[in-house]
């Protein structure tokens, strides 16, 4: 399989295999596997969640009104989240 990326993004994969320890097309083998988790139709929102006490709240109102929220409906699109980067120093910036 051939994935034809710019220079940008050539750098991000390796720079992530480099950080992670793994080649990069286990890189690539990750981001999928992410991808296909991120965006499954039966994760629901309060599964997907740690339970930390800083979601206390969260967890508390997804569980009191029994909440089914699928994970990828509550996301912003992907676009969108390349915004809030930008607006925070880059989706490059890490």
């Amino acid at each position: 399989m051939t994935v034809r990326v710019d220079d940008v993004e050539k750098e991000v994969v390796e720079s992530l295999a480099n950080d992670l320890g793994v080649s990069v097309s286990e890189v690539w083998r990750r981001l999928l596997v992410t991808v296909a988790v991120l965006y499954s139709d039966n994760l629901l929102l309060r599964d997907a969640l740690r339970e930390i006490k800083e979601l206390e709240g969260v967890h508390r109102v997804l569980k009191r009104d029994n909440v089914n929220i699928i994970l990828s409906d509550a996301l912003k699109s992907i676009p969108e989240l390349g915004h809030v980067l930008d607006r925070r120093g880059g989706i490059y910036n890490r």
